[in-house]
C-alpha cells in the first residue's frame, strides 16, 4: 500500500503491482469487514442507495487521486534514491531487512535467486519438490495439501523456567 511496498514487490521479481486494499482506504473504507453482506456502513462496497449516498464520488475522487500520486511519487523517489532510473533495474540486492536486533540482511540473500532452468531438474532444488508437485498446467488447483510439506513430528521449544 506505500511506494516501498511497491518497490519490494518490484525488486522480488513481480511484474505488476495492484493495491485494492489501499485504494479502498483512499475512499474512506473503515474496514468494518461487511463488504459481502451489502451492508458497507461507508457504502464503498454496497449497492444500498441508502448506504451508497454517503459516497460522494465529487469529493472521494480527490483523495484517490492523491493517495494514487503521492505512492507513485513516493516509488520514484525511492527508485531515484537507490541510483537507478527504472524499475526494471531493481533486484533483490537493492532491498534490506532487519532480521534481528543485531544483523540486516539483503533480500538477495533471505530470498536467493535459483540458477536457470533448475526448477526442471531431477531432483528440484531443496524445498520446491512439493509446490512442484502440486503445481498443474491445467488449472490453479491445488494436487494434494501444501501441509504435508514436512510429515516430521513437530518439534516443540522448550519452555524456560
Amino acid at each position: 500500500m506505500t511506494g516501498f511496498h511497491l518497490v519490494k514487490n518490484l525488486a522480488l521479481g513481480a511484474d505488476l503491482c495492484n493495491s485494492a486494499r489501499g485504494m479502498m482506504l483512499a475512499l474512506g473504507c473503515v474496514q468494518s469487514l461487511t463488504c459481502n453482506s451489502n451492508r458497507c456502513p461507508t457504502g464503498v462496497t454496497t449497492q444500498d442507495p441508502r448506504l451508497y449516498r454517503g459516497l460522494v464520488v465529487v469529493e472521494k475522487r480527490l483523495r484517490v487521486a492523491q493517495y494514487h500520486r503521492k505512492t507513485v511519487h513516493a516509488t520514484t523517489e525511492i527508485i531515484a534514491s537507490a541510483g537507478l532510473r527504472h524499475t526494471s533495474e531493481l533486484d533483490r540486492t537493492h532491498i534490506y531487512r532487519r532480521v534481528s536486533h543485531e544483523a540486516i540482511r539483503r533480500y538477495d540473500q533471505i530470498f536467493p535467486y535459483l540458477k536457470t532452468r533448475s526448477l526442471l531438474t531431477k531432483p528440484p532444488p531443496e524445498g520446491w519438490r512439493l509446490y512442484l508437485d502440486e503445481a498443474s498446467t491445467g488449472d490453479f488447483w491445488p494436487g494434494r495439501r501444501l501441509t504435508e510439506i514436512d510429515r516430521r513430528p513437530c518439534e516443540l521449544p522448550t519452555q524456560e523456567r
